[in-house]
């Protein structure tokens, strides 16, 4: 800072704490002196000093490779497309090795509800819930029917329910997974109750004659041969012989940690685990009966992309391959984001999200919200779509002169997605207290001629007709109807019309219509509301 000019501490930047790690410091690692120099920045920060550089972070010491915020671009890859959706559910459907079911249930069952794939590893078996039936729906018969979850960050335990078209999906892929996992958990089951290594029938005899030959050690443990490391912790008792008690001691150092709890999560043991299976069950290595795991994450990301060269993963070696002849290429965590986004194009309120997801934080969901956003956000800054004037729409575009990454940043970060069209309001700071209403909200708008907003638009005016025309035919009747809500209801009819043909207009094709001077709803905003709920203050003097 002295050779830059600067005076004190607060002329700190964070170029002067890069090269500090870069270019200072004998006897200690650079990541060693990263981590000293974050957790004094941190603390300078709790002091109201250098606040501007709590978030500092060496790339030595930092867990994240990138920023994934609406300011920021998302990698392309952490969302799937519609290809590589159809793709999972073909492997679910094609998959014959056991192995290959059990990794294609799992895919298909984190198709179902968005989902952490470290979460899977320590689900009970009794992990359905099902409520029903009851009368009502569209069929005659509604089914409720979820899983019993428990997020790992934070979120609330809860019962995670399933879309009615993905329960079929969810039943068969917990069904192929019990069935694959039965003998597994019993095995698990008998290891917990005698607290003894669990043997095949025709070996049980070693157990009273309390020695065993190394065939026989290797036909317990399941291996085709006794490794140096098993030599070395065996008792040798003559050639080629060991005692059966120093056996039973290599298998109970080779259990999992925390055995027999698979987790503190959910406290459910390795009989009780529906993942719970043999160590090398689904590998092309010999199964070894005598030890359990449960679901591993690393497992699937091997199978997902293979380490060694040549290999074929999961999809390849079932002959499922994407439209363009390719073979697809994903991970499980773009499986949570594809489905954040179609919770989001649904127009789900954000706090249903949020739970569904398991999610701690409501504002952790704009990080998993993959709408066309940055499709449209480029558009307005490389096209220049114009706006109509004649029905006094004003540019959603920033007012700054500046270019590059800042406008950028700005334009994307006042853009959310809706089925109308684009909301323009900042709901990370306000929620929003329409709930959907958005034909009637200011902060909307629309793209003319675009594919999906248009029909939803015209569907919107199709509903309220029919509502206005409803409360006519209560005043034809001679019932009540409230006049101030019959002329919120035409007005809202009004403009809507007027919006629908606007985003019909050829003439307007690519244009931004902004929903500008629309009637405001018949209740109160929700800041009024609160308001107004509120005494007044008594003056005194």
């Amino acid at each position: 800072m002295r050779n830059d000019g600067g005076s004190s501490i607060l002329d700190c930047t964070e170029s002067h704490l890069d090269n500090v790690i870069d270019n200072y410091g004998k006897g200690r690692s650079p990541k060693t002196q990263a981590y000293e120099l974050r957790r004094i920045i941190r603390r300078l920060a709790e002091m109201q000093i250098l606040h501007e550089l709590a978030s500092w972070d060496h790339p030595l010491t930092s867990r994240r490779t990138h920023i994934a915020t609406r300011i920021n671009r998302r990698r392309s890859r952490e969302n799937l497309t519609s290809d590589e959706a159809f793709a999972i559910a073909e492997l679910f459907h094609v998959a014959e090795e056991p192995g290959d079911v059990f990794y294609s249930s799992i895919l298909a069952l984190m198709c179902c509800a968005p989902c952490r794939i470290s979460e899977l590893g320590s689900l009970p078996v009794d992990i359905e819930v099902v409520q029903g039936p009851t009368t009502g729906g569209d069929d005659g018969v509604q089914f409720k029917y979820g899983l019993r979850w428990w997020p790992v960050k934070g979120g609330k335990p809860q019962v995670k329910f399933i879309p009615k078209e993905m329960v079929p999906v969810a039943q068969q892929a917990i069904r192929q997974i019990k069935e694959l996992t039965k003998d597994a958990r019993e095995v698990a089951a008998q290891a917990i109750s005698s607290d003894q290594i669990v043997l095949p029938d025709h070996l049980e005899h070693v157990r009273e004659k309390g020695i065993v030959t190394s065939t026989e050690v290797a036909r317990i443990l399941g291996v085709s041969k006794l490794t140096k490391d098993m030599l070395q912790r065996l008792e040798s008792v003559a050639y080629a012989t060991y005692s059966f008690e120093s056996l039973e001691r290599y298998w109970r150092e080779s259990l999992p940690n925390a055995w027999p709890i698979v987790s503190n999560l959910t406290k459910a043991d390795y009989s009780e685990c529906l993942t719970t299976h043999f160590v090398n069950q689904f590998n092309r290595l010999h199964t070894r009966k005598c030890l359990v795991q449960s679901f591993l994450p690393a497992s699937l990301g091997r199978r997902l992309t293979p380490n060694n060269k040549g290999e074929l993963n999961i999809f390849e070696r079932n002959g499922v391959y994407l439209p363009d002849g390719s073979v697809p290429q994903i991970t499980t965590h773009q499986i949570r984001h594809y489905l954040n986004t179609i919770a989001q194009r649904a127009n789900v309120p954000q706090a249903h999200i949020a739970r569904w997801s398991g999610r701690k934080l409501v504002m952790q969901n704009e990080d998993y919200d993959h709408t066309d956003l940055e499709g449209v956000v480029q558009s307005i800054l490389s096209k220049g779509y114009s706006v109509n004037t004649d029905i006094n729409a004003p540019e959603i575009v920033d007012d700054t002169q500046d270019t590059g990454p800042y406008r950028e940043a700005l334009v994307r970060q006042s853009i959310h997605s809706t089925p109308f069209g684009f909301c323009t309001s900042n709901l990370r700071m306000e929620p929003c207290d329409r709930v959907g209403a958005c034909s009637t909200c200011t902060k909307l708008v629309c793209i003319a001629g675009h594919e999906t907003h248009v029909p939803a638009i015209r569907a919107d005016v199709e509903r309220r007709k029919i509502a206005v025309e409803n409360i006519r035919e209560r005043e034809v009747a001679g019932h009540r109807v409230n006049p101030a809500m019959k002329e919120a209801m035409l007005a809202q009819l009004s403009h809507a019309e007027n919006l629908l043909g606007a985003v019909e207009d050829p003439a307007n094709v690519g244009s931004f219509i902004a929903n500008a001077g629309a009637p405001a709803l018949v209740e109160f905003s929700h800041q009024r509301r609160v308001f107004e709920s509120r005494k007044p203050l008594e003056v005194i003097g």
